[in-house]
């Protein structure tokens, strides 16, 4: 009978932590450029099989300070946790996105004036892709 409730109590042990690695949030992520780091806001993802909506990129960042940068600067990206697999990177204009060149692990940023909602995308094979957004303004 105690090996019985043993097994029980380590099967619902074993539940509960896979069940608890499942609903984790998606990492955080911060674009760095020069000595600026840039926070990005979580966007829309789906991760380890939940699926998260989001506003539309400018208006996730209608209340945000935009961070200026220069022009064509070169933005590197970190996230707390394991690195994506694969990350793209753009800028948002009305319904459209811009893809940003990248250059080694870097990304360069618009080399026009103005204000900027960037995009990046991550995806981890193991978990699933998240959408993150930021805004920039580019000046000279």
């Amino acid at each position: 009978m105690r090996s019985i409730f043993g097994i029980s109590l380590l099967f619902v042990c074993i539940l509960m932590i896979g069940c608890a690695a499942l609903t984790q949030e998606p990492p955080s992520a911060a674009g760095q450029t020069g000595d600026q780091k840039i926070p990005f806001l979580t966007g829309s993802n789906e991760w380890n099989h939940a699926v998260a909506d989001a506003p539309s990129p400018d208006d996730l960042v209608k209340d945000q300070t935009y961070h200026e940068v220069e022009p064509n600067a070169e933005m590197t990206f970190e996230f707390n946790g394991t690195n994506p697999r694969q990350v793209k990177v753009a800028w948002w204009e009305g319904h459209e996105t811009h893809d940003l060149t990248q250059k080694d692990d870097a990304f360069v940023l618009p080399s026009e004036p103005g204000k900027y909602v960037l995009l990046m995308w991550g995806e981890w094979p193991n978990n699933g892709r998240v959408s993150y957004v930021t805004a920039i303004e580019v000046k000279e």
